[in-house]
């Protein structure tokens, strides 16, 4: 069941989120077309080990869009430190997927003492090294197709072939969601986002998870992520760009083992 969403009130702006569960805290950041609803099944089997909290990032479902005509990577991670700071979490655990990952990469680095896990799903070292039009082209995309033309083709993009129907109409419905202003910062900011500097700054244990079929952020770029943090790296089979709900079972295995070993050092 996805939980009901809250807003608290930052020196960010107005961040909305789902919380569920209890424990230590983790918290969740989603992709480029997704929002705290991309996280329904993480709700449902971690909510007995943690405290689990899916933030709608600025600009996305409830939370007001950063101020600036083009905010950076560094204001988004910014952002998450007003976040985390507005809840009272001292340290947690933090899971980044695709675009939320380099958010959570940025943050690890330059909070090393807040993190005590880290998992960076779907992504990179950064997103400006590989064909950055692409996520132009995507925001033209948005202006010309209606909501649910622009969630069918990024669910296209997202979803492993031979996925079942309900696993795209999920993921297309999350997309078709997107508020334009929003997700265009956001594309744009991933144009020129690369932490390929800042990793070696990471202190916690790191798990990166990545889909086997993923065609955005590819196998090859995970396992260059996992060397870069000195990580363990994950591939879950039979899925794409959404391993979160196309494997949800394989892949909140991976998060539950991870989490659930010995204290992280420091």
């Amino acid at each position: 069941m996805l939980p009901t969403s809250a807003t608290l009130a930052t020196g960010s702006g107005t961040i909305a989120c789902r919380e569920a569960g209890s424990g230590p805290p983790l918290v969740l950041l989603h992709g480029l077309a997704g929002s705290s609803k991309s996280w329904e099944e993480q709700f449902d089997a971690l909510g007995d080990i943690r405290r689990v909290i899916a933030w709608d990032c600025p600009g996305y479902g409830g939370s007001d869009t950063l101020p600036g005509d083009a905010p950076m990577l560094a204001d988004y991670a910014d952002a998450l430190l007003a976040f985390v700071d507005g809840l009272g979490l001292d340290r947690l655990d933090l899971l980044g997927h695709s675009m939320g990952g380099v958010i959570a990469g940025r943050f690890a680095a330059l909070q090393p003492d807040r993190v005590r896990r880290l998992i960076l799903s779907g992504t990179r070292t950064g997103f400006a090294r590989r064909d950055p039009a692409s996520f132009l082209s995507r925001i033209e995309e948005l202006r010309s197709l209606t909501p649910e033309e622009f969630g069918a083709r990024r669910a296209d993009g997202m979803v492993a072939a031979g996925a079942p129907r309900e696993i795209w109409r999920r993921v297309a419905a999350v997309a078709a969601e997107v508020r334009p202003a929003g997700f265009a910062a956001a594309a744009r900011m991933l144009t020129c986002a690369d932490n390929a500097d800042l990793l070696h700054r990471i202190t916690a244990p790191v798990l990166v998870l990545a889909g086997e079929a993923d065609r955005i952020a590819l196998p090859a770029e995970a396992e260059e992520l996992a060397q870069a943090v000195a990580g363990r790296l994950v591939m879950i089979g039979g899925a794409a760009h959404a391993p979160y709900l196309e494997q949800a079972a394989a892949y909140n295995d991976a998060l539950r083992g991870f989490l659930s070993e010995a204290p992280a050092r420091g």
